[in-house]
This record gives structure tokens, C-alpha cells and sequence, in this order.
């Protein structure tokens, strides 16, 4: 189970600002030309905030950084996506291995990894920042041949049975 960030409650509490209302602000402050405190008046936004997104190009995501890049996150999600359509899904232990494997063939090692293999929490934060594409299922085994059906097939099936119980009673249909 992944450890979830619980705030202190004597701590300050801080504004969420919504990522298009800051890009709306940083345009209107970069394109338009309006002064940075005029900005934020206007969109709500405190001005050591505003000023900061504009001055620092390069900010860093709020909370720890993630090990691997965007790009290697997005193409271990398709591979493991392609994984999963060719009808071998993996489970959590599967994926530290690819991802071990794949750090081991860039030849990084990663301190926090024991032996470059992530742990299971980490996985699940992986799992958790990409759940819109990937999730962990319980594996159903059906033949492949089923799985194979397609909604056109489906579709012809019953276009089929139509056509050949036209002219039988519904009394003398049993299933």
C-alpha cells in the first residue's frame, strides 16, 4: 500500500490555483503586456506566484520528483499496454522488472533502487500517475479465439439468427 501524504493540520493552508487560470494569467502578463500585479489581481492569483511561474521557466512539479522521465514513463505504459493486448498482462512484480531491466540496459543506476530494482510502492505511484491508461486487474482467462471477436462478428451472429427465426412462433423458442 502506498503511503498517503497526510497534512498537518496546524500548517499553513495553501491556495490551488488550476493550471489554465496560471497559463491564462502568464499569457495575458507575456503577450499582452500586462503588468504582473495587474495580473494577478485580476485572476486571483498571489503575485510571488505569478511572478515566480513567469521568472522560472524550468519549475519542478509540486512533491517528489520522479525517478524516470516523462518520456521513458510514457513508453513503459505503451509497452506495457501492448503487453497486455498481445494477452500477457502484467502484474506489479512484472513491471519493477521491466523497469529494472530497462534501467540496467541504459546503464543507470538508480541509489534509491536496491539493486536497481524500484519497490512495490513505487509501482503502485506508477500505476497511480498513469491510471487514465493502465490499471491492475484480476486476469480473466478466456480462450483466445474468444477474445478475438470482434463486434462485427457479434453483429453478424444476429443478423443471422434474425433471418432464421422469422417464421417460427416465440412459443416454440426455447432458448
Amino acid at each position: 500500500m502506498t503511503r498517503i501524504y497526510k497534512s498537518d493540520p496546524h500548517g499553513k493552508q495553501y491556495k490551488k490555483i488550476s493550471v489554465s487560470v496560471m497559463e491564462t494569467a502568464k499569457r495575458a502578463v507575456l503577450v499582452n503586456k500586462m503588468s504582473i500585479r495587474g495580473a494577478a489581481k485580476k485572476y486571483n492569483i498571489p503575485y510571488s506566484v505569478l511572478q515566480r511561474h513567469i521568472k522560472n521557466k524550468n519549475l519542478k512539479q509540486q512533491g517528489g520528483q520522479t525517478v524516470l522521465t516523462p518520456q521513458e514513463e510514457a513508453s513503459i505504459t505503451e509497452r506495457l499496454k501492448i503487453c497486455a493486448e498481445w494477452g500477457y498482462p502484467l502484474n506489479l512484480m512484472g513491471l519493477r522488472l521491466i523497469i529494472k531491466t530497462y534501467l540496467d540496459s541504459q546503464g543507470r543506476t538508480i541509489k534509491i533502487f536496491k539493486e536497481n530494482m524500484p519497490g512495490r510502492e513505487f509501482a503502485e505511484g506508477f500505476l497511480k500517475r498513469h491510471k487514465e491508461q493502465i490499471a491492475e486487474r484480476f486476469c480473466q482467462n478466456i480462450k483466445r479465439s474468444r477474445a478475438a471477436t470482434s463486434p462485427q462478428i457479434i453483429n453478424d451472429y444476429f443478423d443471422n439468427l434474425e433471418d432464421s427465426i422469422r417464421d417460427i412462433p416465440p412459443s416454440h423458442i426455447i432458448n
